[in-house]
């Protein structure tokens, strides 16, 4: 399946990159600021990082649902109940 690798816009050019798993790991934006996205093996979202500075982390459980996620000074909890339902989300 083709993946978008490039738009041109009035701002410039924007570029993607993927992985074989069709996950976008990577765009290029107009100014060459990198937005890169790392997965782990089984094609979930691990972190996501501008030009190598990190902007947002995940952590998941044995199941993959995501249990927490950073985003600078914030961080969310999740937790599930018995039917794998989302049951509560705390920010602090």
């Amino acid at each position: 399946m083709g993946r978008l690798t490039s738009e041109s816009g009035e701002q410039g050019v924007v570029k993607y990159e993927w992985d074989a798993l069709g996950n976008r790991t990577g765009t290029t934006l107009p100014d060459g600021r990198r937005i890169r996205s790392l997965y782990y093996g089984s094609g979930h979202l691990l972190n996501i990082a501008l030009d190598d500075l990190p902007l947002t982390g995940f952590s998941r459980d044995t199941l993959h649902r995501e249990v927490s996620r950073t985003q600078g000074a914030l961080t969310s909890r999740s937790s599930y109940d018995r039917l794998g339902r989302l049951h509560q989300r705390d920010v602090f």
